[in-house]
Formats: C-alpha cells, structure tokens, sequence
C-alpha cells in the first residue's frame, strides 16, 4: 500500500511539473502569437479525450494528452459539463478544464434568420453580416475552404466557379445563436440541402441524363427566371428543349450572375461578357449553380412540361409566354408591347 501511495506522489509530481512546462512554453509563446478565439459546442456525453481532440484539432491547445492528464488530478474533473464555449488559445488548460467543471458557458441571443429563395453566396454572406452573426469576408473565407463529407459533394467540380458550394446552402428560415461561426451555419444549411433537395433525387425512380450537379445547375437557373410557382415545370422545358438540340439557353439571370452590379435589362454587350457562365455565348450549362434553389425549382427539373417551347418573354405579373419557333417568339413580343 505504502508502495502504492509511494508511486502515486511521483506522478503527481511529475504531471505537476509537466504542467508547469507546458504553461511556461505556452506563456511563452503566447506573447508573440495571435490569439485565437473560438466558440465550441461540447457535446452531452462527450469524455474528457474526445474534448480534449476537440480542442486540439481547434487549435485552442497544444496538448491532448496534457489536457487529459491535468483533468485526471484535477479536482471535479469526471463532471466536464457540456453546452457552448468561448475558447481562447491564449487560455491555459487549466483554466480551461476550470471553466468545463463550473459549467460557465457562453452568453448569447436566439435570433431568426429568412434567406430568401434565389440568393446566391455573396448575397448570403450581407444577410449573415447586416444581422451581425460575423462578417462578410469571414463568410466568404470559410465557404471557399468548406468541406463536407455528404456524397454528392465529391462530384461538384470546383474548376472555374469561385465558389463550390454555389448552389448548395438551402434557402430557409433558419434560428441561429448570436455567437455562432460561419462554420456551424453553413453546416446547417448543406444539411437542410441534403434532406430537402439531395434525398428528393435519391427517392426517385426516374433516370436522367444530367448529373446531380447539372440538375442543381438547371434548377438554379429555373429559380432565377421563373417568378409563379405553376409555371416552373414549363421554363425548365424550354432549358431542356434548347439542350436537347445544343441551342444557347440564353438566360439573362447567368450573365446577371457575373456582372458586377444588377441590370433590369443586359445590353447586347452584357451578352458577349467573355465567362463560362455566359449562356448566350456558350451552348450547354454554366459549370456551376448560379443561385440557391428551392425544392420546388428542383421538382421542376425533376418533372418538367412535356412541350416543344424554345422560347419563352415576360408579359408581367410574373407571367411569360411560351412559344415554338423564333417567329412565334418575335410576334408575341411585338403582340405585349
């Protein structure tokens, strides 16, 4: 027994002086490094190694198993409690761990955010900052470097698009923390694009000749040009028809997409724009999705109108006519003037 004890003391002083190490090199270094702060959600149930890996892969300690051996001599240490976090990398572990026995988690708000359908990321990323959730850029940042393990994702070719996930944050009314990050939103909003748009596609028994991702594509474009609801299915049948026979979609919503500020009507120069998202100039679709979409726009290109429409103008109201030929197009517009 007396052994026992014996050997018990000198791991004790040993972590002790360990710890004493590790906090003299990490004062030390925190005088020349940038503090690093960060909310962090610690799971019910989650055990003091799996914090301990949370921590570390967050860059808010150097040491796993530092932290793991500071808490196995820490007083109160088997109640870590769970609940949302402000982490600094400057704090010491100690400190840390005291914070998760008191439980003294983070102040914040409950606030309620509505993305309209149709918005694509930079327009996501002002709504994010006008309601003061973090700024613009650090939204921008983060969608560029996201990544998300759902299947479909590995198929998005992230060649000529700034950015892969155009098309893949679901549009929705959505309640968020005031101290969230962007991480944890768009989190949220791919997971709401796998259940309402990802898992449509996978429950039907149709096969199609686009890929999922031109299919996002398509349903992008439908969302933008399409104002009533009934007339959705038709606009992605004249998208379908013109592919069918390699003709230029022509939508002016893709080039509106690369402009730089928005235009009620495009110019005969807005229409040469030299990009790969320019339908009047290239045949096929855009490499990429151009907006978000809603489930509806989805199930329009999943089940459009079987019609013959090329062509399609509006005539107010939301509404548009359709017509077959080119000829039928130009007297319909001279007809609604």
């Amino acid at each position: 027994m007396k052994k026992i004890k014996k050997f018990l003391s000198k791991l004790v002083i040993i972590l002790v002086t360990i710890t004493l190490i590790f906090t003299i090199v990490r004062v030390t270094a925190n005088i020349i490094k940038e503090e690093k702060v960060l909310y962090l959600e610690v799971p019910s149930g989650y055990n003091p190694q799996q914090i301990a890996n949370m921590l570390k892969a967050n860059g808010i300690i150097d040491s796993a198993f530092l932290f793991r051996s500071i808490v196995k001599i820490s007083p109160n240490s088997s109640s870590l409690k769970a609940g949302l976090y402000e982490f600094s990398s400057k704090e010491s572990i100690p400190s840390i761990i005291s914070k998760l026995v008191d439980g003294r988690v983070a102040e914040y708000e409950d606030i309620r955010i509505t993305i309209p359908e149709g918005k694509n990321i930079e327009d996501m990323a002002e709504i994010f900052a006008e309601n003061k959730l973090f700024s613009k850029e650090d939204f921008l940042n983060q969608i560029r470097s996201y990544e998300t393990e759902y299947i479909w994702a590995k198929d998005i070719p992230s060649e000529r698009v700034e950015y892969k996930y155009e098309g893949y944050l679901f549009p929705d009314t959505y309640d968020f923390r005031t101290i969230t990050t962007p991480k944890i939103v768009i989190d949220k909003l791919v997971k709401r694009f796998n259940q309402q748009v990802y898992e449509l596609y996978e429950s039907s028994d149709k096969e199609y000749d686009l890929t999922f991702h031109e299919l996002v594509t398509l349903a992008s474009i439908v969302e933008k040009e399409a104002v009533l609801h009934e007339e959705r299915p038709i606009i992605a049948s004249v998208f379908y028809n013109r592919l069918d026979v390699n003709q230029a979609l022509q939508s002016c919503a893709t080039v509106q997409y690369v402009l730089e500020e928005h235009k009620e009507v495009l110019s005969t120069a807005d229409t040469q724009i030299e990009s790969p998202f320019n339908t009047y100039k290239y045949p096929g679709l855009p490499p990429g999705p151009i907006s978000s979409i809603s489930q509806a726009s989805f199930k329009a290109v999943l089940n459009p109108e079987d019609t013959n429409y090329r062509y399609f103008h509006a005539i107010g109201g939301g509404k548009h006519s359709f017509s077959v030929t080119y000829q039928e197009h130009l007297d319909s517009i001279n007809n609604n003037r």
